[in-house]
């Protein structure tokens, strides 16, 4: 390995890029991949550098802390368009593109992200421009915001842009939540955090000027955004980028990419590393040589024992290491990592075995044999500077060693809240401890507890299921779901509660793996699976169970399960179930 990246005096990535750019103007910072595979452009830092000018030149005369919205499809001008506004003082704000093309849930989303945001001016393609006329009766405010067309801007006026007077008490950016459990919040992350992170991930996942990184993730999801884009910026390290739509496609392309560049980083959530095991054949293992790929970060969802395990095993031949896998945690509100990997980690990663009746009491009892056991990864260390305290969610008192409880953090890189939201912002950002008024700390609404240092998480405060006299996690429930049938659809299926007149009860929604299954499948036996499993894993009576189409479960934008809005959909008679029993 080489020396670490150095860490200048620049307050701000706009700082850092300017300065890289002329200590570097031919080195390589970005290339796409169109389709995951051919290079469809390459930029050099002066040419990133250049255009990000040219787009502040686009802004010029509008107020500094005006907010922009950023409607991209993944690649280049994207981060063209963010680095752009970073140099006008605009605050870009990123949504997904793909929702200009639809109807329903996800337009709902792009729209609150818009009425919270008020942006004045909107920065995208001609082509996607010319789409948004088409939302004029849903989204009028939406259709009369001020429009940029960045893929018309023409080059040549970076020459007379001027660097602005910058603080890194400014605003960066604000990065909206994904919605998982609430409507879209913006968080607030400021130059001075946002420059304290990227530190933190230069030290935790051991990056040097040799490093390549290669990025599928979603630039509108705090985990894409900040380790996959803004990072390689920070580290002036050749980022390579592809479509999250061609990964999900055929996850080859991922693993060829980190073959191709001989990529040291990369990263994603755990049903990536899933999605390669199940959907990557056994011939195209010959073309794959990942012996370079040093640090393979897990995070954005529940990590899998089974996973790490499984991965690993299948890909040594192609010169993985399972000491390469680095689960973390992080949410947006802590503009990103709250716990990952020591640098100078090599030592596999840590997964505990423990008692499945102990969690559901809220305890951690490490099992002596594999009967009724949940095997929970670390998500590694508290982050450079970062405060944990494990606390009882209602009372707000501290929780004894080997109690699980929700999750506070403490450190230097935090939001600074949400944005327009002062109350929210000082219920979640502004927390202190019933017992002896320590804070301020953020409040996660993560479940979890730490053991020898090291931060497990068992799940999210809002999902809790509560039955039978324990709690159980509704990942563990859909975990279970996805793995009792061969039809059913990996990272589609949804575990709640909800009232009928037998009460509460639990209910389990979970997609078919394909149009042929809906079609010709045995729905009888796929039911009686899921409830074996279910009773088997967990002692649960599912009350409601359905079959749906693939796509039916509401999710995120980034992919996570919207289980709130499928409770409603349930409740409401929305969803077109295929069987159910």
């Amino acid at each position: 390995m080489s020396s670490p990246i150095e860490i200048d005096s620049a307050e701000t990535l706009a700082q850092r890029l300017q300065a890289r750019a002329a200590r570097d103007p031919e080195g390589e910072a970005f290339v796409h991949l169109k389709d995951g595979e051919a290079e469809a452009r390459r930029l050099s830092w002066r040419e990133f550098d250049a255009g990000a000018r040219d787009v502040a030149m686009a802004l010029a005369g509008r107020t500094p802390g005006d907010r922009a919205l950023l409607l991209y499809r993944a690649g280049l001008d994207f981060i063209t368009a963010f680095m752009g506004c970073l140099y006008a003082g605009i605050i870009p704000v990123a949504a997904p593109a793909d929702t200009l093309g639809h109807r329903g849930r996800t337009l709902a989303q792009l729209l609150a992200t818009f009425n919270d945001a008020r942006p004045s001016i909107l920065l995208s393609t001609g082509e996607l421009l010319a789409s948004i006329g088409a939302l004029a009766e849903q989204a009028p405010d939406l259709c009369r915001t001020a429009q940029l067309d960045t893929s018309a801007i023409t080059p040549g006026s970076a020459g007379a842009w001027r660097p602005r007077r910058e603080s890194p008490d400014d605003i960066a950016y604000l990065q909206y939540s994904s919605g998982s459990t609430s409507t879209p919040k913006g968080v607030v992350v400021g130059q001075r955090e946002l420059m304290r992170m990227m530190e933190i991930i230069s030290r935790a996942y051991g990056y040097d000027p040799e490093s390549r990184f290669v990025c599928w993730m979603p630039h509108y999801h705090d985990y894409g955004l900040v380790q996959g884009l803004l990072h390689p910026i920070f580290a002036g390290i050749p980022c390579i980028v592809m479509s999250p739509a061609s990964f999900i496609q055929h996850p080859y392309r991922w693993l060829a990419a980190m073959t191709r560049y001989a990529a040291t980083h990369s990263a994603g959530p755990n049903f990536a590393y899933d999605h390669c095991l199940r959907r990557i054949a056994e011939a195209e293992l010959a073309g794959l040589d990942l012996s370079a790929w040093r640090f393979a970060g897990n995070g954005a969802e529940p990590v899998r024992a089974k996973t790490l395990a499984a991965f690993a095993e299948r890909f040594a031949p192609c010169g993985f290491r399972k000491s390469s896998f680095y689960p973390s945690y992080g949410l947006a509100e802590a503009t990103l990592l709250v716990s990952g990997p020591k640098p100078d980690a090599a030592a596999e990663p840590r997964v505990l075995t423990l008692r499945a009746a102990a969690l559901e009491q809220d305890r951690v009892e490490i099992a002596e044999d594999e009967a009724a056991v949940r095997h929970i990864p670390s998500c590694g260390n508290p982050v450079a500077g970062a405060t944990i305290r494990i606390l009882d969610p209602e009372t707000r008192r501290l929780r004894a060693s080997r109690e699980i409880g929700e999750i506070w953090v403490a450190h230097g890189a935090l939001g600074r809240g949400y944005w327009n939201r002062a109350d929210a912002s000082q219920e979640f950002f502004a927390a202190r401890t019933e017992d002896s008024g320590e804070g301020p700390f953020l409040r996660t609404g993560d479940l979890g507890f730490v053991e020898d240092g090291q931060v497990y998480i068992v799940g999210r405060k809002k999902d809790l299921i509560i039955a039978n006299g324990g709690n159980h996690h509704p990942e563990e429930i859909e975990w279970s779901v996805e793995q009792s049938h061969p039809m059913i659809r990996a990272g589609c299926v949804a575990a709640f509660t909800i009232d009928d007149d037998e009460g509460t009860v639990l209910a389990v929604l979970a997609e078919l793996a394909s149009p042929r299954n809906v079609e010709s499948g045995d729905h009888a036996a796929v039911i009686r699976a899921i409830r074996k499993a279910v009773a088997m894993d967990h002692g649960l009576t599912i009350g409601r169970l359905a079959l749906l189409a693939p796509g039916a479960v509401a999710k995120t934008t980034s992919g996570k399960i919207q289980r709130a809005a499928c409770r409603t959909a349930l409740q409401g008679g929305r969803l077109a179930i295929v069987a159910q029993g």
